[in-house]
């Protein structure tokens, strides 16, 4: 079994009035825990010691920016809103984005320039690249696997489609040939938290047995270390970490001391790590190194500094200004 995880000291929010923290992403070349708020600002935090490092505002749909708060290109779509983007790698030269009018949009992550636009048969909520495969999952309930290399042109743009939730997708996760999916049931007509952690096979999307979560699953993560293990997160802070190629292993259990409820979570490059943002602005940790060991797993790059902002224009003020 792997080392447990235990509770370090959390990183408290500076301002008097707490905001929820609803993003949390550990930087994979240094030692930096990014946080996005209630807001709309996005700040870093330095180590586990929580030092708040560049700060700044964020807005405009989709957009990429520089570790210093310089925005590098928006992404303004000219018909429906943004729901959701993908994820995206070294080796892609797309990311992929979702609109709340039925299409699925290819972006380049240079420039955020529009590739190509693929009509889609429901809301896409989630978006996942693993391998050379496009996994979506959709307000529908539907999980759809989509081939970029063939043009996605079948109906939906899919390529292969199973039904795994009654209601909305609202967790997708990969790991290894597994997709893990967290929704919406239904009970007596109307929409209820699935108490299941649904799981398929991603080369034959056959179904697997899932895992009962009791607490009601709100968020799942892919431990990056364990390629069959997946944690599971309640709203209270209950996480369990199981490993779905074993089942009869030994489950770990942690519970989180919170007054308030989860709103969002991450887990760091390593597995070392794993954060936890909450609706009063503290980020929890948990830990399972030894020592002082950075959130990236080791020496990277030196921390950002804020980038300088672009000087005023000088205004010649004459009787026509």
């Amino acid at each position: 079994m792997a080392t447990s995880y235990k509770d370090i000291s959390p990183i408290s929010s500076l301002s008097s009035f707490g905001q929820p923290i609803t993003a949390l992403s550990f930087d994979t070349v240094s030692d930096i825990l990014w946080a996005g708020l209630n807001t709309g600002t996005i700040t870093a935090y330095l180590g586990t010691r929580g030092v708040r490092g560049p700060s700044f505002r964020v807005g405009g749909d989709l957009g990429s920016w520089t570790k210093g708060g310089l925005n590098k290109w928006f992404f303004r779509p000219t018909t429906g809103n943004v729901v959701t983007f993908s994820n995206t790698s070294l080796s892609s030269n797309y990311l992929v984005s979702s609109l709340d009018n039925l299409e699925m949009i290819f972006l380049s992550p240079v420039t955020g320039a529009a590739i190509r636009k693929i009509p889609t048969a429901s809301v896409l909520t989630h978006l996942e690249l693993s391998h050379s495969m496009l996994i979506s999952g959709s307000m529908d309930g539907y999980l759809r696997i989509h081939d970029t290399r063939t043009g996605m042109a079948r109906g939906g743009g899919a390529e292969n489609v199973t039904k795994a939730h009654a209601r909305s997708i609202q967790g997708l996760e990969t790991a290894g040939n597994f997709i893990f999916t967290i929704g919406m049931g239904e009970r007596q007509s109307r929409p209820f938290p699935d108490p299941l952690v649904k799981i398929y096979d991603l080369r034959t999307m056959r179904p697997l047995p899932p895992i009962p979560f009791s607490a009601g699953p709100a968020f799942i993560h892919a431990l990056p270390n364990r390629t069959s293990s997946i944690a599971i997160i309640s709203n209270q802070g209950l996480i369990n970490i199981v490993d779905v190629s074993n089942i009869s292993a030994f489950n770990e259990f942690y519970q989180l001391d919170i007054a308030t409820y989860i709103t969002s979570t991450s887990i760091s490059p390593s597995a070392t790590y794993m954060a936890f943002g909450d609706a009063e602005g503290t980020i929890h940790l948990m830990s399972q190194a030894v020592g002082d060991t950075p959130f990236n797993g080791y020496e990277g790059q030196p921390v950002p500094w804020a980038d300088t902002p672009s000087p005023l224009p000088d205004i010649q003020w004459t009787q026509s200004t």
